[in-house]
């Protein structure tokens, strides 16, 4: 993807993230997806909630 590749000639630590892998992440460090909200320019905000455990 185009506009993947440009963000990470700007910045290697930049680029499109998968919602699984970041589920994944999160939940090692106990965090649990609650809610992803879709916002302009098909970006989303993903809403993490840490858990009991």
């Amino acid at each position: 993807m185009q506009f993947d590749m440009m963000l990470k000639q700007q910045n290697s630590a930049w680029g499109l993230r998968d919602v699984d892998d970041l589920e994944k992440l999160a939940k090692e460090n106990k965090l649990l997806l609650q809610k992803i909200v879709d916002v302009p320019a098909n970006n989303k905000i993903l809403l993490f909630t840490k858990t009991q455990s």
